[in-house]
């Protein structure tokens, strides 16, 4: 997996938004952020290598509830060879509502996006789409390089719960958790 991952690198420095890939410790952070207390769809942004999608299960969500959608169509044949039982979609996070219009409702969205390496203009797109398949007052979790909390980044109706440093990962990255309501 990680051959893939570097591979990706080198061919879409961009497109991966990382040098290595996502900690565990990462990982595990991110998805215990995740209600427990809410039931519903977890969906997963770029997935990668899949360190995510496996915190992920092993902090509860059954592999039934969780959605990956993944761009690169290597990425995305790993991830569903290493988790069967979990649906993967290779496709752009522009057109999640398509995407996923059959899988309802979604209660939280985990995101390895490199957000702030696509253009406005896309990452405008996305933030309207992820509005539109969030449940309200759904969670909207996202990592980024960027140690500046700047939650003024984001929409106006994402209203930031949680954020703090995951210093074991490498480079260190700051995980940011919203609630989403309808825009």
């Amino acid at each position: 997996m990680r051959t893939i991952f570097f591979k990706r690198i080198f061919l879409n420095p961009r497109a991966t938004g990382a040098l290595f890939p996502s900690s565990k410790y990462l990982a595990r952070n991110m998805a215990n952020c995740i209600d427990k207390n809410t039931s519903g769809y977890v969906l997963e942004l770029g997935p990668g290598t899949g360190v995510i999608t496996k915190a992920i299960l092993k902090s509860g969500v059954a592999a039934e509830q969780l959605i990956c959608i993944e761009l690169a169509s290597d990425f995305a044949g790993d991830i569903q060879k290493q988790f069967p039982a979990v649906t993967v979609i290779q496709g752009d996070a522009t057109r999640l509502s398509i995407l996923v219009q059959d899988k309802q409702p979604i209660r939280a969205i985990i995101s390895s996006l490199p957000l702030r390496s696509i253009s406005k203009e896309n990452r405008e797109i996305i933030f309207s789409e992820i509005q539109k398949v969030l449940m309200p007052g759904g969670q909207f979790i996202q990592f980024t390089y960027s140690m500046k909390k700047d939650d003024d980044y984001y929409p106006e109706n994402f209203k930031l719960t949680n954020s703090f440093i995951v210093w074991r990962n490498i480079p260190p990255a700051r995980v940011t958790v919203f609630q989403v309501n309808p825009g």
